[in-house]
């Protein structure tokens, strides 16, 4: 489900990218806080929203890699079989979500890189296959369990209004078929999430209510929101919902 969910390193973290893109020759391990914070909270948010927890033990090995603004965290990742790893990528520009992560089975994991590809790009040669960035460094380092706080929704800003607008109009979008609208609720987030979850009951035009379970793609930064799928949810999305409806805001 994560895979299906946000799987950006090659697609949104790259083509998507509003910014001009420039092979960097910076390769020292120098990271932005603004891009640790992002992956400090990625880390907590799989724990309460995307039922993946990677610290097996207390301390977690990491490699990580930059590419100009762009950083890769690599993970192991033993949930897949055979194990892999797992890369969550930082892009703080464009039309996509600011951090987002998939499976890399590449060897070095560094080919999983892609060079951005704009959406012309991949208008004029959809099969093209992406190239990989040379990357001269990977850095490494020892997290603690301790370093990540446990995730906390962000305190109400007219930055979060802002997107709860944005997010009610895409989740009207997507349910132009349903006009017969009843309560929906988004869970509580924090700006640095990548995704957001939203539960609302609809009735279809014969009156049948349905539950519909949405997943919104977010870029605080760049006030992109996007919703990526709907579906309704079958037993195995019980305790999502259970969380989203006891921890969420009414957008109507």
């Amino acid at each position: 489900m994560m895979c299906r969910l946000i799987l950006f390193i090659a697609i949104c973290l790259a083509s998507q990218s509003a910014l001009p893109y420039v092979l960097s020759s910076e390769t020292d391990c120098g990271v932005s806080e603004t891009a640790w914070a992002t992956f400090k909270n990625y880390l907590a948010w799989t724990v309460r929203w995307g039922g993946k927890d990677f610290f097996v033990e207390d301390n977690l090995q990491i490699e990580y890699a930059r590419d100009g603004v762009r950083v890769f965290w690599s993970l192991p990742d033993f949930l897949v079989v055979p194990p892999a790893k797992f890369l969550i990528g930082y892009s703080p520009g464009g039309r996509g979500v600011i951090v987002g992560g998939g499976t890399c089975r590449e060897i070095p994991w560094t080919r999983c890189i892609k060079v951005p590809r704009s959406f012309e790009e991949l208008l004029r040669n959809p099969q093209a296959p992406p190239e990989p960035v040379a990357i001269s460094e990977i850095c490494h380092m020892e997290l603690k369990r301790s370093d990540i706080p446990p995730w906390q929704p962000s305190p109400d800003s007219a930055q979060k209004r802002e997107l709860l607008e944005k997010m009610q109009a895409e989740i009207r979008r997507i349910l132009i078929y349903y006009p017969l609208f009843e309560k929906v609720i988004v869970n509580d987030f924090n700006l640095l999430d990548p995704l957001v979850w939203a539960v609302g009951d609809v009735k279809d035009p014969s009156g049948k209510q349905e539950r519909q379970l949405v997943f919104l793609e977010i870029n605080s930064g760049t006030g992109y929101v996007h919703a990526a799928r709907n579906e309704e949810p079958g037993p195995e999305r019980k305790d999502l919902i259970e969380k989203v409806l006891a921890n969420g805001i009414e957008l109507w």
